[in-house]
């Protein structure tokens, strides 16, 4: 083939997979899975901040029946900005299936640069094709609608890549940590210990033959790995800090625990089993796939070395399904985040392509039309068991009336502040009322300034509120806002720095007779101003020339060398 068409190919045959794979998105609509409202409403969010000069959301307005929560601080940014700007850009019912394609396109070209350090174009590009319609995939964007960790599926590829490549480079496993980290929590931290395992075993490997290679791989991994925490401190280092203001424990509540999702594992929740058992196939799916692949590999002596490390990977993996690996989820830090381990199959699916690809033929002519076929007959599948049908007021027409309705969404629990209780939380509230305490949960039935000439509004616009009173005795202001430690009230210029608590965990603002001036504004925490400041400082040293003209790997190596002779003499 003309190595110039041999390029095209991709270009056309990827993209054209991923269409035929959202086909059922265009012709029966947004498969409303488990995740679907909670991310369609972030973007809908973030389109409405953006139209209101608010470039980067830190808060969401309308969770919590319009009280807010920090979502957009905890929740990784990539998913929320691209939605965000599909949502600005397109007619909101096409918006899952625009992303979906984009996503999946992603993941193609992904999978085609790994496959590419051990195979052929042609099989590279069946692998990419496989990989896009995997049965965990697929699982992913019609049954579960995980739009972040869908996402992130398009960056594990490139991770790998950095990893297992013959020449690493510090640089390129920086961006790709990063990128994982930006996109999905638990995906970066499953991508962050897949790339420890994978080097380790490397770094093994290479040590039997030459300690100072390993030494430099080691050195290298650890450098890239480091540099990719700090380019990743913009999204990490609030998310860490913050978190002991929300209760961020209510993501691992029964039926959420690593303990309660291991393989075909049962609870009194007939919906939760269900899905567990969709998970527990495609795990038992990919346990033999990878097998037989495996089988099939070792029985070339030429393909063994090229396995191992994708082997001991997978192997790690398929223990961690089991309740064999209890303890492992509690001791290994962060893993407990996972919830479910059946996660796992995300990298599973690139180990069981990857050793697929490996065993087939370079040259086999039949790949094309049979990737073609499988392709159509997976979105099949898809379609059969994993499409979710929308209720009526579930669609994203539907969903989208809501939001400018000003009836807001429910909260979520994890995201919610820990001096709020959302079963106290009341909706259709005003946007603020007068209480003479601070724990009377009854807001007059209709407040106006006509109808309570004592509070009149300045300004109301996001992350800011600016109010006058006038009272003839002391009373509290409360605003239909979640209080959150980021919120910055002041009284008459005054900082208030003591708030009274409600038992919703509305900003109760105490006020003095006679007239006052409230102006409440979101600020930046400390917490968040490190963030940016590491990060800018990570990206200082990944532009440096020090990386960008291999002094990085010449230092490395010397320091190798330097250790090697110390230890020699």
């Amino acid at each position: 083939m003309d190595p110039v068409k041999q390029n095209r190919w991709p270009l056309l045959f990827i993209p054209l997979a991923a269409l035929i794979l959202i086909l059922p998105l265009l012709y029966r609509g947004a498969s409303c899975g488990h995740d679907f409202n909670f991310h369609l409403v972030s973007w809908l969010e973030v389109a409405w901040q953006w139209g209101h000069g608010t470039l980067h959301p830190r808060w969401a307005f309308t969770p919590a029946y319009g009280a807010g929560e920090p979502r957009f601080i905890f929740y990784p940014p990539f998913s929320w900005i691209l939605g965000g700007l599909l949502t600005l850009l397109l007619p909101i019912k096409i918006v899952p299936a625009v992303y979906s394609f984009l996503v999946l396109t992603g993941c193609g070209f992904s999978m085609r640069h790994l496959a590419r350090l051990y195979v052929e174009p042609q099989a590279a590009l069946f692998a990419a094709v496989l990989y896009m319609a995997n049965p965990y995939m697929l699982f992913v964007i019609y049954e579960r609608t995980a739009y972040g960790e869908f996402l992130a599926a398009a960056f594990l590829p490139l991770l790998l890549h950095a990893i297992l490549r013959e020449r690493i480079s510090p640089r390129a496993i920086a961006i790709c940590i990063a990128l994982l980290w930006y996109s999905n929590a638990p995906a970066a931290v499953m991508g962050t210990y897949a790339f420890v395992v994978i080097a380790l075993v490397r770094a093994a490997m290479q040590y039997r033959s030459s300690r100072n290679e390993a030494r430099v791989f080691a050195l290298k991994s650890a450098a890239g790995l480091g540099l990719g925490f700090a380019l990743a401190a913009f999204y990490l280092v609030p998310a860490i800090v913050e978190r002991r203001w929300v209760q961020i424990e209510m993501a691992m509540v029964p039926g959420m625990r690593i303990a309660d999702n291991f393989l075909f594992h049962h609870t009194p929740d007939a919906d939760h089993d269900a899905v567990l058992r969709t998970a527990s196939w495609i795990a038992i799916f990919f346990f033999l796939w990878i097998a037989a692949a495996a089988w099939w590999n070792w029985r070339d002596s030429t393909r063994q070395k090229q396995t191992v490390p994708l082997l001991a990977l997978a192997a790690l993996l398929f223990f961690l399904l089991t309740p064999l690996s209890a303890f492992a989820w509690h001791l290994l830090p962060q893993l407990a985040f996972l919830q479910f381990p059946w996660r796992w199959l995300a990298v599973l699916s690139m180990v069981a392509v990857l050793l697929t690809a490996i065993a087939m033929p370079a040259r086999a002519k039949i790949l094309l039309p049979a990737t073609a076929l499988l392709v159509c007959l997976l979105t099949l599948h898809a379609k059969t068991f994993f499409y979710a049908i929308c209720y009526p007021e579930d669609t994203a027409t539907a969903t989208k009336e809501q939001f400018f309705s000003g009836k807001g969404f429910d909260p979520t629990d994890e995201y919610t502040p820990r001096t709020a209780d959302n079963d106290s939380l009341k909706q259709s509230l005003p946007l603020f009322w007068l209480t003479n305490g601070p724990d009377d949960m009854r807001p007059p039935p209709r407040l106006t300034n006509e109808a309570n000439p004592r509070v009149y509004t300045y300004l109301h616009q996001p992350y800011r509120w600016s109010l006058g009173a006038a009272l003839d005795h002391p009373q509290y202001l409360v605003l239909k806002l979640r209080d959150y430690p980021a919120w910055q009230v002041r009284v008459n210029k005054t900082l208030v720095t003591s708030r009274p608590e409600r038992d919703d965990g509305l900003l109760t603002i105490p006020l003095p007779q006679g007239d006052s001036f409230v102006d409440v504004r979101y600020s930046k925490t400390y917490d968040q101003y490190l963030g940016k400041y590491i990060a800018l400082g990570a990206i200082v040293l990944l532009l440096w020339p020090f990386y960008s003209k291999g002094a990085m790997e010449k230092f490395l190596s010397e320091h190798a060398d330097h250790k090697a002779s110390d230890s020699n003499g």
